[in-house]
């Protein structure tokens, strides 16, 4: 899951997107969250979901169209 904190956005990638397109930056981290957020990995759509009402309960979730 790609976590977007200026846009309030959480967008979900397959596996394989994941894998090619992520990519950390300074203000954006794989794996933890920096000031813009970042990559997080999940083993299923549902604990992308979870977390997502949790820790970012007024963001949007999307599904890539690579899924």
């Amino acid at each position: 899951m790609n976590s977007d904190k200026a846009t309030k956005k959480c967008k979900v990638h397959t596996q394989i997107a994941y894998t090619y397109i992520k990519k950390e930056t300074d203000l954006k981290r794989v794996g933890k969250l920096k000031r813009d957020g970042g990559w997080l990995p999940f083993e299923n759509h549902q604990e992308t979901w979870h977390l997502q009402q949790m820790e970012f309960p007024s963001y949007k979730l999307n599904d890539c169209p690579c899924r």
